[in-house]
């Protein structure tokens, strides 16, 4: 029986997400190991300026409302 951490969908959720999950190492340790830099977006060097909120002027914080 595989691992769910390694599963493809999961792999690709953290590539594609801003919050740490359990493949987050396996993102960052492939992103070293191409020569990749992580980035400051939080989002990671896999994930396209068009899946980042920010490129449409969305963002998001945390903290109340007010």
């Amino acid at each position: 029986m595989t691992c769910s951490s390694y599963l493809p969908m999961y792999l690709a959720q953290s590539f594609m997400g801003n919050t740490p999950n359990r493949d987050t190492d396996n993102a960052k340790k492939l992103a070293e190991i191409l020569g990749v830099p992580w980035g400051e977006n939080g989002y990671g060097p896999f994930v396209p300026d068009s899946l980042i909120p920010a490129t449409y002027g969305f963002a998001f914080r945390s903290g109340t409302g007010g």
